[in-house]
C-alpha cells in the first residue's frame, strides 16, 4: 500500500516551512516514527517521521524547498 508523507501542522501562525536535509535516501527501507527530513520555519525547527514502515519511493520535494502544511514530500511503499 502506498502512504503519502505530508507537511504536519506547524503552529496556528506558520503556513510554511523550507525543507533542510533528507535523512534517507529514495530506496531505503524506513521503520514506522523514523526521521525522514526536518522543516525549518522562522520559528522552530520540525522533524518529519514516516507513519509507516516500508521503503521509501518517491521524495518529491528537494532540499532548500519551500513546502506548506499538507504538501505531500514522500511516498512510502508497505509492506502490506
Amino acid at each position: 500500500m502506498l502512504i503519502e508523507v505530508k507537511v504536519p501542522e506547524l503552529s496556528e501562525d506558520v503556513t510554511e516551512a523550507t525543507m533542510l536535509s533528507w535523512s534517507k535516501k529514495k530506496g531505503d527501507r524506513v521503520a514506522e516514527g523514523e526521521s525522514l527530513t526536518d522543516l525549518e520555519t522562522t520559528k522552530v525547527v520540525v522533524e518529519i517521521v514516516a507513519p509507516a514502515a516500508g521503503v521509501l519511493v518517491d521524495i518529491l520535494k528537494e532540499e532548500g524547498s519551500e513546502v506548506a502544511v499538507g504538501d505531500v514530500v514522500a511516498r512510502i511503499e508497505t509492506d502490506a
